[in-house]
């Protein structure tokens, strides 16, 4: 019974992220404070850390208010932690960064000193149904992307193998969007 509970929750979630992928972003956007959201998300997420990775939180000072759904935002954050956590079965480490960027960005990064990936790998990162895991539907970062696109953002991913990963979110300040 616990198996059959357990396989339909992990549908659910599957089948979740298939719709999310599906339906138009309908997200209600709102002037947040970046680093209080990442800091209400990290407050959750830790919870769910495995012993052997060390989640560190650098949050710059300054970081502008952007406009975005927070509940979007949460989602992000915890999807690029996760991966950095599945990337690391042995343990590690990961950083999440905020951080002003030019005159009124924000840059908020997710680094991990997993195993990194390969080129072809990179290539693929956004590719619906593409994972480099056994176990995934291959939309977490496709709904990542989906929902910093929609927010007039981007995503610059660096890796390498052996190197681990740096996924950089790039947030305007939309006050008046």
């Amino acid at each position: 019974l616990s198996i059959i509970v357990e396989e339909v929750g992990r549908l659910d979630r599957v089948v979740g992220s298939f719709l999310d992928y599906a339906r138009p972003y309908r997200g209600n956007a709102a002037v947040i404070d970046v680093n209080a959201a990442i800091e209400k998300t990290v407050a959750i997420t830790r919870n769910d850390l495995p012993v052997d990775v060390h989640l560190n939180v650098d949050l710059g000072v300054e970081v502008p208010t952007v406009r975005i759904d927070p509940e979007h935002l949460r989602q992000v954050v915890v999807n690029l932690v996760r991966n950095s956590i599945q990337a690391m079965p042995a343990g590690g480490r990961i950083v999440l960064r905020a951080r002003r960027q030019g005159g009124a960005a924000v840059t908020l990064e997710v680094e991990d000193d997993g195993p990194g990936l390969t080129d072809e790998q990179r290539a693929r990162l956004f590719t619906p149904g593409f994972t480099t895991r056994t176990a995934g539907s291959g939309l977490g970062l496709v709904i990542t992307e989906r929902i910093v696109a929609d927010h007039g953002g981007r995503i610059v991913v660096r890796t390498a193998p052996g190197a681990g990963a740096t996924f950089t979110l790039l947030l305007p300040n939309r006050k008046g969007s």
